[in-house]
């Protein structure tokens, strides 16, 4: 779990909107959106902050629901390795350092 220190120019409640505006990115873009993810498919994430982060957790909630038992990747790229060790905690099934596997 990480922490980090709210602005000052922010209230309380509208800091306590920041995971839900997050999460419900990241369902929107995996399973609520235009193309949504069907069983098989790979969720490839970006980066190692809040929408990837919550959408490690959706695709892997929702991967019994979409899959059926079967497996989904979920890929993470990040250029630190400690974040890339937070994801795989978080249930990526692949992490991969974009600096030191730039391909």
């Amino acid at each position: 779990m990480s922490l980090l220190r709210a602005p000052a120019y922010l209230s309380y409640e509208e800091m306590s909107c920041f995971p839900k505006i997050v999460g419900v990115t990241a369902w929107n873009a995996l399973l609520d959106g235009g193309t949504p993810l069907l069983a098989g498919q790979a969720a490839l994430l970006r980066g190692t902050c809040g929408v990837s982060n919550f959408g490690l957790q959706v695709a892997y909630a929702a991967r019994a629901e979409i899959c059926r038992k079967r497996l989904m990747i979920t890929i993470i790229v990040s250029s630190s390795d400690e974040k890339l060790k937070l994801a795989k905690k978080l249930l990526a099934t692949h992490a991969i350092n974009n600096k030191k596997a730039p391909d």
